[in-house]
């Protein structure tokens, strides 16, 4: 019973001490103990130290917690304080009972913002607390209220959550600082031990577009302190340190104070020995996923990855770095660096040398692939590299020379290659030049390249020599860069079977402005064949384009389309990126205008619809023969106008002779202004317009003709041929719309008026009061017209004729001078036509049937009067 009641005592002794642990630190408060545990940290840190409340801590061992302590500054450092902290948590030690005064066995800083300050002269002000630690308080500050203990307090163990850890020179604030810091400070056992640390934070260095998030790990001993050359060399330090899912981004920010635009995934480990005046440091690196900033991280790694090795020293007096070697494997060669890097804290400045050694091509273009998205993957890389290189400072150059030994470039599915003669890249500071080099294809003369830049304005220029490059195998190494004809032009050229290109050109560059090439190309006995659109191949025999600014222009043109033959010149403006419109699809949108002016021995326009396929492209001319043909849509096509002129225009029997005409095509409508030309013995002017914005191609056409010989004129037709002759002359307005010549016959309409002289009409008597009969034959010195064109048929609204004086040349005395006729012709040749003298006297007549049978019906042998109709038909 007893023993149970004892268990009971301690288990209800051990609840409320418990509970009086719990609640204490809210509960008690000993803000009378302020000063006294003031005083003692500001003895242990030399330094004034505030607190804002205390409490009473017995959990986890006896205690206080302190809350928004500042820790003052050594004036010497700075007007701003040392340390903020929101709170810390200090244990008491034991020793406190026997030596009566207030000492910590540990001290919790939460949350603390700490300053770490190097003056001008070199001092640090972490030496007061390196003096607090040795127990010599040296002479306290004129301002300081602090007196020194009679004795060293021993130190305690320090912890530090969640600080941040900042650099200054002076009063000025560095932009390294260190985030998210965790300490753990073990003292030694004994005054001649080394004291231990374990630390990690987010090394941060300000300015960056992006945040560090690679958290960097260390952990050592330094020590021990008070050694007799401490003063002159430093504390002894070793330090482990590793930075395990980090990025490259931070490590060259860090180093360098810039963004380099390069992506990887990054592990790093290091180890640093020396004292804190000068650490040997060696490092080594695993990067993996190199990319550049703007392209997703690719899906596979590098082959092995990318490793790299670093030695060096670090002077942390004068916050420098002195790069013995970094070296970077890759395939059979290297890349090593050596240089220093200062004012490691601040704003750095380098001076760095590189040899590069042996370095395979192959492995580099690996790695490019990841920067260039442009980059085929089909194209192999063959070659070595070698030189050294050499920077004040990363941002203000580079200088030296990197030599390219048997270089090559292989398509990896064809057998074709390009060999490059040995050549050099010469770097001088932001400015920089390659070659001249000698490209070699598997036929022809060598390319000549050269290339110059200079980073300060962002300018390059591109010089190129090619005297002799066959045309397919330029067009096979285009298909294998990923650039072809459809691409540039939209056509489905295929690959040349044969012609030559010679150039010599140069291409300039600038930031900010549009690429600008300047230059010759001369193509010879060139044959172009198309997959689609043409059926006979484009044979240019000769051409030569002129590279300008925002313009090429094709001069000498000497080519044939089947038996057209075209010569003349080409102009095609480009548009500048920055006003190319949306609305205008790839690549029509870099080309705003064509100006052209050709000219062509002879036209054939029965022998140009042979040139289209059908199907399943007709030609437009196929529509004479009644066949359906859809027209090709213009939408997005550039502006193109432009000249042609020509000695004859053929179609059937028809020849139109110097003929020229001015021609556009924009927004989806082909206007034909200026024709002119000589047809039938006469002569012809006028203008068309074809209209693609709709589904239905419309068309309009206004002409003038003068002295045309009718006979000449319908000669090749089967259905008019012989039946008129004379001369013709008048203007004409027509408009129609189809996809096919019936659709186009229906739905012409139009007007004009016609004026003849001697016009003879076989097989029918119009203007006489004699009877037609099978050799008939209408005679007018003269006659004018003015009709309408609707419904497939000629309405004649106003037609005077006067007949033709007899063969003796004496008028016949009875028939009038002058007749009317009205009514219509219809294109099949059909007749509804009323013919009456104007005079009182005559027979007025009206004329049906065809013009090969016509009947006429005599109404009257007086003026306006009426009679029996009596058919006389033609037999």
């Amino acid at each position: 019973m007893c023993r149970v009641s004892w268990t009971r005592r301690i288990v209800s002794f051990t609840v409320a001490f418990l509970l009086l642990a719990w609640a204490a630190p809210t509960l008690l408060r000993v803000n009378y103990w302020k000063e006294g545990i003031a005083a003692s940290l500001s003895q242990t840190l030399h330094r004034p130290v505030q607190i804002g409340d205390l409490r009473l801590k017995l959990l986890g061992g006896a205690g206080f917690q302190m809350d928004n302590v500042v820790v003052a500054e050594d004036p010497q450092f700075g007007v701003e304080p040392f340390a903020r902290v929101s709170r810390i948590e200090a244990q008491l030690a034991l020793r406190s009972l026997w030596h009566r005064r207030v000492e910590f066995a540990s001290l919790t800083l939460l949350s603390p913002s700490i300053n770490i300050v190097r003056t001008d002269n070199g001092h640090w002000n972490l030496e007061s607390l390196r003096n607090a630690v040795l127990g010599s308080p040296g002479e306290p500050s004129h301002n300081s209220s602090v007196a020194a203990p009679s004795s060293p307090l021993a130190p305690p163990r320090v912890r530090v959550e969640s600080g941040r850890l900042n650099f200054k020179s002076g009063n000025q604030k560095r932009s390294f600082r260190l985030d998210s810091f965790d300490l753990d400070l073990l003292p030694p056992s004994a005054p001649n031990q080394p004291w231990a640390f374990r630390m990690e934070g987010i090394p941060i260095r300000a300015g960056l577009s992006l945040p560090s998030n690679s958290r960097v790990k260390a952990q050592g001993q330094f020590g021990p302190l008070g050694t007799p050359i401490e003063d002159d060399v430093g504390i002894p330090l070793r330090a482990d340190w590793r930075a395990d899912q980090a990025s490259l981004e931070d490590l060259l920010g860090l180093l360098f104070g810039d963004d380099f635009g390069v992506r990887a995934d990054a592990s790093f480990e290091g180890h640093l020995v020396g004292t804190t005046s000068l650490l040997r440091l060696s490092a080594s690196a695993e990067i993996h996923n190199p990319h550049r900033w703007d392209l997703p991280a690719p899906s596979s790694d590098l082959p092995g990855g990318v490793h790299a090795a670093m030695a060096g020293i670090v002077d942390l007096e004068n916050a420098s770095l002195e790069l013995t070697s970094l070296k970077v494997p890759l395939g059979e060669g290297a890349v090593t660096l050596r240089g220093r890097v200062e004012d490691l804290l601040g704003a750095p400045r380098s001076q760095l040398e590189a040899t590069v050694s042996e370095l395979p091509l192959p492995a580099v273009a690996e790695i490019a692939r990841r920067f260039i998205p442009q980059w085929d993957s089909r194209i192999a890389v063959q070659g070595v590299l070698d030189g050294h290189l050499q920077t004040a400072d990363l941002g203000g150059g580079v200088w030296g020379d990197i030599r390219v030994r048997d270089a090559a470039l292989q398509d990896v599915k064809e057998p074709r290659e390009i060999r490059f003669s040995d050549f050099s890249v010469v770097l001088q500071g932001r400015t920089g030049s390659l070659g001249p080099l000698d490209a070699l294809l598997e036929q022809g003369a060598p390319i000549q390249v050269t290339a110059r830049w200079d980073s300060s304005n962002g300018s390059s220029q591109v010089r190129l020599s090619a005297p002799d490059i066959p045309l397919p195998i330029l067009f096979d190494w285009a298909q294998s860069f990923g650039v072809g004809t459809r691409e540039i032009w939209n056509t489905a050229v295929e690959r040349p079977r044969q012609g030559k290109l010679a150039a010599r050109l140069s291409l300039t560059a600038r930031v900010g402005a549009e690429p600008q090439m300047a230059g010759s190309v001369g193509i010879s006995d060139a044959v172009f064949h198309f997959s689609s659109g043409l059926s006979e191949p484009v044979v240019v025999s000769s051409a030569r384009l002129q590279f300008l600014k925002n313009r090429v222009q094709a001069d000498s043109i000497d080519a044939t389309l089947g038996a057209l033959e075209l010569r003349g010149s080409l102009v095609a403006d480009w548009i500048s990126a920055g006003s190319q419109s949306p609305a205008l699809p790839a690549p029509h949108a870099l080309i705003s205008t064509i100006t052209f002016r050709l000219e062509a021995p002879e036209v054939d326009i029965r022998g140009l619809s042979g040139l289209l396929p059908s199907p399943p492209q007709p030609s437009l001319f196929s529509w004479f023969a009644g066949e359906q043909s859809p027209f090709p849509s213009l939408a997005g096509w550039p502006t193109v106008r432009g000249t042609l002129e020509t000695p004859s225009v053929r179609y059937g029997g028809l020849e139109w002779k110097d003929v020229a005409a001015s021609i556009s095509l924009h927004d989806q409508q082909v206007n034909i202004s200026g024709f002119s030309g000589t047809l039938a013995g006469g002569t012809q002017q006028g203008s068309a317009t074809i209209s693609l914005a709709t589904g239905t191609p419309a068309f309009a056409l206004e002409s003038r003709y003068a002295n045309l010989d009718l006979d000449k004129l319908t000669e090749e037709s089967a259905q008019w041929k012989g039946l008129f002759a004379g001369k013709l002359s008048g203007d004409l307005r027509l408009s129609t719309s189809g996809r096919s010549w019936n659709e186009l016959l229906a739905n012409w309409t139009g007007a004009g008026q016609a004026t003849g002289r001697a016009v003879t009409i076989h097989g029918v008597q119009l203007t006489s009061d004699t009877e037609s009969g099978p050799d008939s034959t209408t005679r007018w010195a003269s006659f004018s017209s003015e009709f309408q064109i609707a419904k497939q048929q000629l309405r004649i609204t106003e037609m005077t004729a006067t007949p033709t004086p007899s063969e003796n040349g004496l008028p016949r005395p009875t028939p009038p001078s002058v007749w009317r006729i009205s009514g219509t012709v219809g294109f099949d040749r059909t007749l509804d036509l009323t013919v009456q003298p104007t005079a009182g006297h005559g027979f007025s007549s009206r004329i049906a049937g065809t013009l090969l049978e016509p009947r006429v019906s005599r109404i009257t042998g007086l003026a306006n009067a009426t009679a029996p109709d009596a058919s006389l038909a033609r037999e």
